[in-house]
């Protein structure tokens, strides 16, 4: 965890709640993303970095990208587990089910392509509802890529 000592967050804190403060933030290392975030050659493209879990309605994306044909969307995702390949290998079924072509899956990326497909993606999406806070959120924006996240969550 990162502890500030912004005056502003304790200030607001007081405020608002009446009470004296340390805000803590989450670990994020942006300096890899930062880097590829000045890049102007980016695609029509769309990244989503998650664990294939059913939460986080990655499910969705074979839908989304049936009716953006012109965008190329990019699945990243981790699997740990059989349940993780199950609900992985159903996104795939639905790829071609659905006859997707502009949609790329791929399972326990190293982080190097990662990067590679940050740089060149203009959106990050971040389907899950109620995410406390979304890390990759702030990878994605660090990258230089537009989130588009669920209203419901803490992003």
């Amino acid at each position: 965890m990162l502890l500030t000592n912004s005056k502003f967050s304790r200030d607001v804190i007081r405020k608002y709640i009446g009470k004296d403060a340390v805000v803590i933030y989450p670990p994020v290392e942006i300096s890899d993303y930062v880097k590829i975030s000045r890049n102007t050659e980016r695609e029509d493209a769309v990244i989503t970095i998650s664990r294939f879990t059913p939460e986080k309605n990655l499910d969705l994306i074979p839908f989304i990208a049936q009716k953006l044909k012109n965008v190329k969307f990019y699945l990243i995702g981790s699997i740990r587990g059989s349940k993780s390949r199950e609900y992985m290998t159903k996104i795939a079924r639905l790829k071609r089910q659905l006859n997707i072509d502009n949609l790329e899956i791929i399972a326990n990326a190293p982080h190097i392509v990662k990067l590679q497909l940050l740089s060149k993606s203009k959106v990050l999406l971040h389907l899950m509802p109620y995410e406390h806070f979304g890390i990759v959120v702030v990878e994605g924006m660090a990258s230089g890529c537009i989130p588009v996240v669920h209203k419901s969550g803490g992003q």
